[in-house]
């Protein structure tokens, strides 16, 4: 999954992040049986604290009429956990990286669950 993901996500990050941007959270959906999809989210707070801070959007970047869709025999756990190892792995390689460090906050969760923090920009002092 995560090479053809990562071709979304540049194409989606190659985009400017509308105004007020200080997070940006990966919202995975179950669609049906075996059918899942992510839409990019991007936030105008950012709270380490709480789940719902991606409720405060700036804006889908695009993603809501055309999320990254792919079939996948597994429980909604695996699909959360291989979401958030493709994000650590383009937070770590991918090409606008850089892009997601610089915000306060990037979390990948399913839209009515939990959110895992897969990056959180320190305060520099």
């Amino acid at each position: 999954m995560f090479e053809q993901s990562e071709k979304y996500i540049d194409e989606v990050l190659s985009r400017d992040f509308p105004e007020g941007t200080v997070a940006i959270c990966f919202n995975i959906y179950e669609d049906d049986v075996d059918l899942w999809s992510f839409e990019i989210i991007a936030a105008n707070s950012f709270d380490m604290n709480s789940d719902e801070w991606p409720c405060d959007e700036a804006g889908d970047l695009g993603t809501r009429e055309e999320p990254f869709e792919w079939e996948e025999e597994a429980e909604w756990e695996e699909i959360e956990e291989k979401m958030c190892e493709t994000v650590c792995e383009y937070l770590e390689n991918g090409k606008y990286a850089d892009k997601l460090k610089a915000l306060d906050g990037v979390a990948v969760g399913f839209v009515d669950g939990d959110l895992s923090l897969v990056h959180v920009k320190l305060d520099e002092e």
